[in-house]
């Protein structure tokens, strides 16, 4: 994703969600990109301080050029939903313009494109697949910003971030650079910036907590519960710790109380009147290892039911 992912609602469920943010994904102070100088030099060239650079990748940075004439037929392919014709289709592409609400929030790819036709008439062109299916798809060639001539690949590479028209030699349009990087839809984890931050030695959860903002890690959620009769049962959890600092979260409580046995030496014990408010978080760090981990649970009471989880930093 060219050392910047997108947030979610530009590219699939319109709803923003706080884990799905589009982060600057690269060394040093973060660029702003809403600053059109900035935004120009940074997506048209080599940025060796992204974690996905161009020593990892060759579509850290590409360049392609689309000729008027393509952009015609693919602009016409494009589905009704995706574009807003004023007066007519006809005629020859005479111009590109990115308009003032064209770019994306976070990483400041193109989402809307205007484009003038010889008969007078405009085509705003919008919504992230759309774009890409006419700016963001190999036409001619990828020229290389990554130090290599010229890169095969077919099909729609990803969103351009920067629209640059050219005129042949009697001066009319002719088509445009489209520049841009990545390869895909630049939300989330980047699978070349995750190698880079782990060579970089960030651990695996600085790595989830740099793409998924906001988020804890811990062990998978487990359900914890006594049927009437069945007698006391003790269900077994284990987990990874790589600093021995995690927190104990316990939810939606019904039982009278929960006996809790850490690593087979420590006991906590939690009673009915901890766990009225429906949450109850219990700091294990006291009692753990770095590295795998064990907890017994049994659970108070003839029956009820909680579910239980660890959240390690």
């Amino acid at each position: 994703m060219g050392g910047h992912t997108e947030s979610n609602e530009w590219v699939f469920n319109p709803t923003p969600l706080p884990y799905l943010r589009g982060i600057y994904d690269g060394t040093g102070s973060i660029p702003d990109l809403a600053n059109p100088v900035t935004h120009a030099s940074f997506w048209s060239s080599v940025q060796p301080q992204t974690y996905d650079g161009c020593n990892r990748t060759s579509f850290s940075r590409w360049k392609m050029n689309i000729l008027a004439s393509t952009i015609k037929t693919r602009l016409l392919a494009v589905p009704a939903a995706g574009k807003i014709v004023s007066g007519s289709t006809s005629g020859t592409v005479i111009g590109v313009e990115v308009p003032a609400d064209g770019l994306s929030g976070a990483s400041k790819r193109i989402v809307k494109v205007r484009i003038f036709l010889s008969s007078g008439s405009t085509v705003d062109i919008f919504g992230w697949s759309n774009v890409r299916s006419v700016f963001g798809t190999r036409d001619i060639s990828i020229q290389g910003i990554c130090s290599i001539n010229n890169v095969s690949l077919g099909g729609g590479i990803t969103n351009p971030s920067l629209l640059v028209p050219y005129t042949n030699a009697a001066g009319s349009f002719a088509g445009v650079y489209s520049y841009g990087g990545g390869f895909g839809h630049n939300v989330g984890m980047s699978q070349y910036g995750s190698q880079g931050r782990a060579v970089a030695e960030q651990s695996f959860l600085q790595i989830l907590k740099a793409y998924y903002t906001g988020i804890d890690v811990g062990s998978y959620p487990i359900r914890i519960s006594r049927e009437t009769g069945s007698g006391p049962p003790t269900l077994k959890q284990e987990f990874y710790v790589p600093n021995a600092l995690g927190t104990l979260e316990i939810r939606n409580a019904t039982v009278k109380g929960i006996n809790i046995h850490v690593n087979g030496t420590y006991d906590i014990i939690v009673r009915a009147e901890q766990l009225a408010d429906g949450t109850e978080s219990i700091d294990l760090s006291p009692y753990l290892v770095q590295g795998l981990n064990f907890i017994h649970y049994n659970v108070v009471g003839r029956n009820g039911s909680a579910t239980v989880n660890v959240n390690v930093q």
